[in-house]
């Protein structure tokens, strides 16, 4: 049970972040959120991004580094 529980929050997390991160949307010029989002605190005050920016960056790679295939 706690395999099958792990893959269904791997899954999860896969398609949460290819919400988030993957997909292109029409209104912003066919491309993904998080590029747009990513450009919009590139300018942050002394090049360092913010906490919430960081979080999601950790968040990514943890994502990135679990694979289902």
């Amino acid at each position: 049970m706690r395999e099958e529980r792990r893959w269904v929050e791997l899954a999860t997390l896969e398609r949460v972040s290819w919400f988030n991160h993957g997909r292109l949307l029409e209104p912003i010029g066919y491309k993904n959120p998080g590029a747009i989002h990513s450009r919009a605190f590139a300018g942050a005050p002394g090049g360092v991004a913010g906490p919430k920016v960081q979080a999601l960056a950790r968040t990514l790679a943890l994502c990135a580094s679990f694979s289902l295939a």
